[in-house]
């Protein structure tokens, strides 16, 4: 089922579903990357573009660099299913419903059917034996989340014009190759719609499987499936300061963060943390400026994905690799011969 083909009718208007849900972004990250290189008359590097690469997306710079090879450069293919999961999936969903919710095109009732109805055809991650049982819990959470957002998105935009899904780029000196990624929410002056005066970046958690309660019986039969929610968190998660920072040097505005918790949601404001403020952003940008350098020195070393691998040291312990289905983690050994 195509979702950006089909709509749905709330309140007299057809609302249309497109970007994230079910599609990539290539096309529509390729025009936007051409058109920005072109006005800034810049030309991807060679040694970039034999490996079939005409961009960086601020995700794949958390990944170390062997695997960033094995997902981009030896197996592309395998991306659809390395990044398949109920959690993605479900905050792709809460993220795409927030746009037509802000502006009233549709109502929660409406949002709700949809994302049921989509969940209902969801192909759980055939690598993971929990991501079928997922989905149906994380149903749950859905509305919360999407209530949770819009009320924060509203309280900081107050009467500004408010984009979803606004691009960025970002270009770093000595490095051939553009960063790219997406504003979940850009908040633009209502006085001058060019200006950029705020973002939010919209971030979902969801349970975690984690393994069976055990039946009090004569044979012990496995019972329910256990749950393990996080916490509120207290403070931006690391994990997201690349993406954060990026996103900060890219338009020059300092950004807000939400994250959803089962257990409660929390609104990060720059003024009171200072992992989101410019100093510590810089510092960052720095590390990223070092890790994109070596990347592309690499790149221009190897002329394939192997050799690229083979120049890596690998990292079979990695919290990047958890839950990789072991045929993968196999074939990732086997550039290694291990």
């Amino acid at each position: 089922m195509q979702l950006k083909e089909q709509a749905l009718q709330a309140k007299g208007q057809w609302v249309e579903v497109k970007s994230k849900v079910s599609t990539t972004r290539d096309s529509e990250q390729k025009k936007i990357v051409d058109k920005s290189n072109k006005d800034k008359n810049f030309t991807v590097g060679e040694e970039w573009l034999k490996h079939g690469i005409e961009w960086q997306s601020n995700s794949s710079l958390s990944d170390p660099d062997f695997i960033f090879a094995f997902k981009y450069l030896k197996y592309p293919e395998f991306k659809k299913y390395l990044f398949h999961s109920a959690n993605v999936k479900m905050g792709q969903w809460v993220g795409e419903f927030l746009e037509p919710l802000y502006f009233g095109k549709i109502d929660m009732s409406g949002v709700m059917v949809f994302i049921r109805d989509m969940a209902k055809m969801y192909e759980p991650n055939e690598f993971d034996d929990a991501d079928n049982e997922k989905m149906e819990k994380f149903l749950n959470y859905a509305e919360k989340y999407l209530s949770e957002m819009l009320y924060y998105c509203r309280q900081l935009a107050g009467d500004n014009k408010v984009v979803f899904e606004h691009p960025i780029n970002l270009y770093l000196h000595e490095i051939n190759v553009p960063i790219t990624g997406w504003l979940d929410v850009a908040i633009f002056d209502k006085d001058d719609e060019t200006k950029l005066i705020d973002w939010i970046e919209n971030k979902t958690s969801y349970p975690k499987p984690k393994g069976f309660y055990k039946r009090i019986t004569g044979d012990n039969n496995v019972g329910d499936r256990r749950w393990e929610n996080m916490s509120v968190p207290i403070s931006p998660s690391k994990y997201y300061e690349s993406q954060m920072a990026i996103y900060y040097k890219a338009t020059n505005v300092l950004g807000h963060q939400i994250h959803c918790t089962p257990n409660g949601t929390v609104f990060f404001r720059p003024e009171a943390h200072e992992t989101l403020q410019r100093e510590y952003l810089e510092s960052v940008l720095q590390e990223i400026h070092t890790k994109l350098k070596v990347r592309q020195n690499l790149l221009r070393l190897a002329n394939d994905a192997d050799t690229f691998m083979r120049l890596c040291q690998p990292d079979f312990k990695s919290t990047k690799l958890k839950g990789w289905n072991p045929k993968y983690k196999q074939l990732l050994r086997g550039v290694y011969d291990y």
